[in-house]
């Protein structure tokens, strides 16, 4: 079994890297593609991903998601064992969601490709410094974290940012019971800066700027949006 691991918080590089993946797989003569949710995922069902016959005769790709950050339990013991230990014929793909850690990987890298995407620093400065009556500082960090993270990155956590400001502006952090106390608080006292409407018209925007993409209707480029949206906060 080929068995290639992908993780990091970059998720727009991790996907990126996923896609190139599939397509070196498919030009290698691999048709046959099952994706998985490995935090619903049953061992029957990955047994049956990876060891039935494939419709087309060659060796299959299995794409596993998020398997190894599953909630603790005994199927994910079992899934986890059968991809490390019982080497099921194929290719497996692990695309993770977060950075794992090293226990979380000794698990099942002993004969895996690991590849690691972690955002730059520049943008977690960017994002903290989103806020009213900032806008020098703001634009400074937005175009030095342009100089490393892609435009589609800066707006995906550009995005992120924005809906968890606004859930700790209208539950008072209540929603964001995950974080450690330390991103809670920063995040409440960042929300603290905003009124409730300009949170709102700031997502809305985000918003607009997403489908006007997507539909191909913008006659600016992404980081040209962006400059704009930030300009007004």
């Amino acid at each position: 079994m080929s068995l290639l691991i992908l993780h990091g918080d970059q998720i727009v590089a991790s996907r990126s890297a996923l896609r190139e993946s599939v397509e070196k797989a498919r030009r290698s003569g691999i048709k046959d593609i099952v994706r998985l949710n490995g935090e619903k995922v049953s061992l029957g069902d990955l047994k049956q991903a990876l060891e039935s016959e494939s419709l087309f005769g060659t060796v299959r790709l299995v794409i596993i998601e998020n398997v190894l950050t599953r909630v603790r339990s005994k199927t994910k013991e079992e899934l986890v064992r059968y991809i490390a230990v019982e080497s099921p014929k194929g290719e497996v793909i692990l695309w993770e969601r977060k950075e794992l850690t090293t226990a979380q990987l000794r698990l099942v890298n002993k004969t895996a490709t690991v590849r690691l995407f972690k955002l730059s620093k520049a943008i977690f400065r960017f994002l903290d410094s989103i806020y009213p009556k900032n806008t020098g500082q703001l634009l400074g960090y937005y175009h030095e974290t342009l100089k490393q993270d892609a435009p589609e990155l800066v707006f995906y956590m550009l995005s992120r940012r924005v809906t968890s400001l606004l859930m700790a502006a209208d539950y008072n952090g209540k929603e964001l019971h995950a974080m450690q106390k330390w991103q809670r608080q920063r995040l409440l006292a960042q929300a603290g800066k905003f009124t409730s409407k300009d949170l709102q018209m700031l997502h809305e925007s985000l918003y607009r700027t997403d489908v006007a993409v997507k539909t191909g209707k913008s006659i600016l480029p992404l980081s040209s949006m962006l400059d704009l949206i930030l300009s007004e906060i």
